[in-house]
C-alpha cells in the first residue's frame, strides 16, 4: 500500500492505543503465567512461575512493580524506565542491577508485553525509516532497533495492534522469534487496550498475561529512587580472547576471560580432541585456531562436551562447519541438531555461510579416545552428577587428571567446607569408577571474583565430604 496509507494507519493506531496518555499514565494490575528456559538437567525444560503486579505507563515512562509468591516468601521487582533511564531492582536484591546502552534501547519491544504504547510511540518517532507492507488484513511495519527486527502488526479494519514480533540474534539458538499477539480489547474513554496478551517463544513455548482494573491517573510515586551520580553502562566488548596455558605435551588449557571458563585441548599423534568451546562461534573459531598454531597438520578430529549448558556447548557450530566429529550422548542429538540447522543470519557465522552436515558419534557409558601412545577415558555419568542428564568426565590416566565442568566448589582460601550435593555426587562418580584421581579441573568458573579454585588435588574434594 502507498506510504500515506501506511502512515494514517499507524497514526491511527497511536490515536487509539497512546495518545489517550499522551499527557496522563495508564495505570492496570496484571496475572501473568511465565514459562522460561533455565539451567535445567536437559535441553528445553521449562520453569513456571506466576505473578501478579502492577503498571504505570505512557509514551515516555513505565513502572512496574511485579510479585512473586514462593511457599510461604514474597519477592517484588520494580522496574522504572524513563528516557536514557532504566532502573531494575530484582525480586531478591536491595542493590539496583547494573544495566547497559543496550538494555535501555531493547525497552520499547521489552516491555511491550505489557502494554505497547512506548514502542507505537517509537515506531511513529521513526516512521520515515520504517519499512511497510500488507498482509491478511494488516498494516506490517517494520524497524531495526538496536540489532533486533522489530514488526508492528495493525489491523486495517479498526486500526488496533494484533501483534508485535521481535526476531533476536542468540548466538547459540541463531534467529530467534518472539510473537506478542493481543486480544479481547476493550475501552476505557478514548483509549483501546487489549486485556489478553499471548507470549509465543522459542521452541513453542508461551506465556500469557491477564491485564484488568484499567485507569488513568495524573502521576505516580517513583517506585526506585535513583542513585546519586546515576549513569548506564557501556555494553561489553564483545571481542573474544583466550589464554593458552600448556600442561603438558598433550593437554592444553584455553582460559577464556570473556566467560570465566576454560576449554581443553588434547593433543594426539595425528589429531586433537577438543573438550568444551564456551558460549559462541567466534570462541570454538578461536580453539581451532589454536590447535592450528600447535599442529598445522593435525585436524581437530573430535568435539566433546560436558553436558549441553552454554559454557560448554555453544561454540560447537565452529566445529561442525570445519568437520569435527561431535562425541555426545544420544539424548543430546536432537538439540544439537536444533543448533546446527537454526538460521543465523541476523549475525552469520562459519556455518551459516557455508553449511556443512552435523556429524556425531555416540557416546557408551566408557568411551576410550588412543593413539597407541597416549589415552583419554569418557564416562558417561548422566543424572548422577545431581546437576544433568548428560554429564560427562574426562580422565586421563597418566596424569591421573580429571577434567569436569562445574561440580565442585573449593574454596581457594583453604578452609575447608561441607560439600554440596554436586560435589558429593563427583566424588562418589570417581569413587564408583574406580578410578585413581590425583587433580581435578574444572571448566568454571576459572575467575578470582568467585573465590574457588579451578585445579584442586582429589584430597581436597574428599575432606570436604568428610564435614559434618
Amino acid at each position: 500500500f502507498a506510504r500515506a496509507d501506511a502512515a494514517n494507519y499507524l497514526q491511527e493506531c497511536w490515536d487509539r492505543q497512546g495518545r489517550p496518555v499522551q499527557q496522563q499514565l495508564m495505570q492496570f494490575h496484571y496475572e501473568e503465567n511465565q514459562n522460561s528456559l533455565y539451567h535445567s538437567p536437559e535441553p528445553w525444560q521449562v520453569r513456571n512461575s506466576k505473578s501478579t503486579g502492577s503498571v504505570w505507563c505512557n509514551a515516555e515512562h513505565f513502572f512496574q512493580s511485579d510479585t512473586i509468591t514462593a511457599g510461604d516468601k514474597v519477592y517484588v521487582s520494580k522496574i522504572q524506565v524513563a528516557p536514557n533511564e532504566l532502573l531494575i531492582q530484582n525480586y531478591w536484591r536491595k542493590e539496583l542491577a547494573a544495566v547497559t546502552e543496550s538494555m535501555v534501547a531493547d525497552q520499547p519491544f521489552e516491555i511491550a508485553r505489557y502494554a505497547p504504547t512506548m514502542l507505537l510511540n517509537y515506531f511513529l518517532q521513526h516512521q520515515s525509516s520504517a519499512e511497510s507492507t500488507h498482509e491478511a488484513n494488516c498494516a506490517v511495519y517494520t524497524l531495526s532497533i538496536n540489532k533486533t527486527i522489530v514488526k508492528l502488526y495493525i489491523r486495517t479494519t479498526d486500526f488496533l495492534l494484533e501483534k508485535v514480533t521481535t526476531t533476536q540474534n542468540n548466538d547459540i539458538l541463531g534467529d530467534v522469534k518472539t510473537t506478542l499477539t493481543y486480544s479481547n480489547f476493550a475501552s476505557y474513554g478514548k483509549l483501546s487496550y487489549a486485556r489478553t496478551v499471548q507470549v509465543e517463544k522459542l521452541h513453542g513455548i508461551r506465556d500469557s498475561i491477564s491485564i484488568s482494573a484499567v485507569a488513568l491517573v495524573e502521576s505516580v510515586t517513583p517506585l526506585v529512587d535513583k542513585p546519586v551520580g546515576y549513569s548506564v553502562g557501556k555494553d561489553a566488548a564483545t571481542n573474544p580472547e583466550v589464554q593458552v596455558e600448556k600442561i603438558n605435551n598433550h593437554i592444553y588449557f584455553l582460559n577464556f576471560p570473556q566467560t570465566q571458563s576454560k576449554s581443553t585441548l588434547v593433543e594426539f599423534r595425528d589429531f586433537f580432541v577438543v573438550i568444551d568451546a564456551p558460549f559462541n562461534s567466534k570462541n570454538g573459531e578461536l580453539i581451532i585456531g589454536e590447535a592450528q598454531k600447535i599442529a598445522p597438520d593435525k585436524p581437530v578430529r573430535y568435539y566433546t562436551f560436558g553436558h549441553h549448558h552454554p559454557w560448554y556447548i555453544g561454540g560447537v557450530r565452529s566445529f561442525i562447519h570445519h568437520g569435527t566429529t561431535i562425541l555426545c550422548t544420544e539424548k543430546n542429538i536432537p538439540y544439537l541438531q536444533f543448533i546446527a540447522s537454526a538460521p543465523h543470519t541476523l549475525q552469520p557465522d562459519s556455518l551459516q555461510m557455508q553449511p556443512k552436515e552435523l556429524v556425531t558419534k555416540v557416546l557408551d557409558s566408557t568411551t576410550t579416545i588412543s593413539d597407541g601412545n597416549f589415552e583419554m577415558n569418557i564416562y558417561w555419568i548422566g543424572g548422577k552428577s545431581k546437576h544433568t542428564n548428560d554429564y560427562l568426565l574426562f580422565y586421563f590416566p597418566s596424569e591421573k587428571l580429571l577434567l569436569e565442568g562445574d561440580l565442585a566448589w573449593i574454596p581457594k582460601d583453604g578452609v575447608v567446607q561441607k560439600a554440596s550435593s554436586t560435589q558429593r555426587a563427583l566424588y562418589n562418580a570417581i569413587k564408583e569408577l574406580g578410578i585413581p584421581v590425583q587433580t581435578v579441573s574444572q571448566s568454571w568458573p576459572v575467575s578470582d571474583a568467585y573465590a574457588v579454585k579451578s585445579v584442586f588435588s582429589f584430597e581436597e574434594l574428599e575432606r570436604s565430604i568428610n564435614v559434618e
